[in-house]
């Protein structure tokens, strides 16, 4: 699996991503991986869940299949499936969602600050201002713009701002390193106080949902949209995710 990986990081993926599709792959026998379609097809449909785990595991066969130029017809249509299942289920998901009032969750990342609790306080911030997905949130702090690398995600503190570089991300792939500049004053002195945020080996979803009273970064993602959910929302949090607006607007109903 060495040159697949040299072959996925040429490609520019993000580390994660290309763990992953390492990882998916050491879960099937090689033989299975390098054979016919039909059996490798049939395998994935009864092993997997339909929606994103079979739409998970065929992205990195398609992928693999691809790189060892091996035929790949009957992977791309159960692809195309597993995408449109992982869609619907997803919409419907997020459709069902019952959001809690921002107030509350505003109040509750106040709380954070004004108790010295300043990694939850950042933690609620990013995902309420800068909607955040979970890995995001795995960044180091520094006050030095040399420790800055082009692999992870740095809160970089400055006399005024903070500098919020996000190098490893969900779609870095398509939308590269994403910069943004936080003037927050009530930020600056909470990142101010700290020397990393979520750490790589701790479980994110935990960690998030702790912070947030049970709350995942998709639902304070829609709690966002839902209380700007007008063109300039949409296009900001757009911006903000990394996500089109497409599919913003395809995954998401306010009205429900």
């Amino acid at each position: 699996m060495e040159s697949f990986q040299t072959y996925l990081e040429q490609q520019k993926l993000a580390t994660t991503t290309i763990k992953n599709h390492i990882r998916n792959l050491s879960k099937l026998d090689i033989k299975l991986l390098n054979g016919p379609e039909p059996p490798l097809a049939k395998h994935i449909k009864s092993n997997y869940d339909m929606g994103s785990q079979q739409k998970t595991i065929t992205t990195s066969v398609a992928k693999y299949r691809g790189f060892k130029k091996l035929p790949k017809t009957e992977i791309s249509e159960l692809l195309k499936t597993t995408n449109d299942d992982a869609f619907s289920i997803q919409k419907k998901n997020n459709d069902s969602l019952d959001l809690p009032d921002i107030k509350n969750v505003k109040s509750l990342m106040n709380l954070y600050l004004k108790q010295g609790m300043f990694r939850q306080y950042v933690v609620m911030y990013l995902l309420l201002h800068l909607n955040t997905r979970n890995l995001d949130l795995v960044a180091k702090v520094t006050h030095d713009i040399d420790d800055v690398d082009k692999e992870n995600n740095f809160l970089y503190v400055r006399k005024s701002d903070v500098v919020y570089f996000r190098n490893n991300y969900k779609t870095k792939a398509k939308f590269g390193m994403k910069k943004d500049i936080i003037k927050s004053k009530r930020f600056h002195f909470a990142v101010s106080q700290l020397t990393d945020l979520l750490r790589p080996n701790e479980n994110l979803y935990r960690s998030v949902m702790k912070i947030t009273g049970q709350i995942n970064e998709t639902t304070m993602m829609k709690l966002s949209l839902c209380n700007n959910n007008n063109a300039k929302g949409i296009k900001k949090i757009s911006k903000n995710r990394g996500t089109s607006v497409e599919t913003i607007v395809n995954n998401y109903d306010c009205t429900k």
